[in-house]
């Protein structure tokens, strides 16, 4: 999927993950850069019109899911489906299925990933 360019993610994700000790996630994006988008005008321009319209995404002082915005922006550019594991937040702590309802972007487990893509173990 990454070789084919159909899972892709935003700069910001590979480097909130990278900031984790002994993580096997990040080891594994390390070796898979090509899946990464670097961050441009245009993406930050859709990530500061998300977080105008959606001010709880990320709270003020609490440096976590920074790279949610980024992951919602670039799937609202490409026509991307979000994958994550993420339930719905709360009105004052809205997570990435609440705020791609709201802006009309698809999101799905990773099990419905693994269903569509056919794979078998």
């Amino acid at each position: 999927m990454v070789e084919a360019k159909t899972l892709i993610a935003p700069e910001e994700v590979r480097l909130e993950v990278e900031k984790r000790e002994n993580d096997t996630l990040a080891q594994w994006l390390a070796e898979r850069r090509p899946m990464f988008h670097a961050t441009d005008v245009d993406l930050a321009q859709r990530v500061k019109g998300l977080l105008a319209r959606h001010t709880k995404l990320v709270q003020a002082g609490k440096n976590k899911n920074l790279a949610d915005p980024w992951v919602i922006a670039l799937a609202q550019r490409t026509g991307a489906v979000v994958v994550t594991e993420e339930g719905r937040g709360k009105k004052d702590n809205p997570k990435i299925p609440d705020i791609c309802a709201a802006e009309g972007i698809r999101v799905i487990k990773v099990v419905d990933l693994i269903v569509a893509a056919g794979w078998r173990f």
